[in-house]
């Protein structure tokens, strides 16, 4: 007996070796950053923690990360797991832009420039 959910537009992927039947809805999901709807091919799964996004979000939060300095690689706005590099590549279509740290002044760095004042 035929699912009657399925038609045409029903793709059939492997799954544990089974095969599995999505619907044109299933392929949908809700970006959990921005809550709107997004298909299956706007979506981003990343390597390292499996949490989902869709690109446009996915592309701000990496962005964000690289405007504020942060000189380590981005981590997932959930589990703030690293993203891996792959998906970084995926994601902007180009590597994360890792900014050197900032090293703190020494204390006769801070006492020659009170000096200088």
């Amino acid at each position: 007996m035929q699912n009657p959910t399925l038609n045409s537009n029903s793709r059939r992927l492997p799954q544990d070796g089974r095969a599995t039947f999505i619907t044109p809805f299933q392929q949908q999901f809700v970006c959990s950053m921005c809550c709107d709807h997004v298909s299956a091919d706007e979506s981003i799964i990343l390597q390292a923690c499996s949490h989902q996004g869709c690109k446009a979000c996915k592309t701000k939060w990496i962005k964000i990360q690289e405007e504020s300095g942060q000189s380590t690689a981005p981590t997932c706005p959930f589990c703030r797991a690293d993203i891996d590099n792959d998906d970084v590549l995926t994601i902007l279509g180009r590597p994360f832009k890792q900014r050197e740290a900032i090293a703190r002044p020494t204390d006769e760095e801070i006492d020659e420039l009170t000096l200088q004042w």
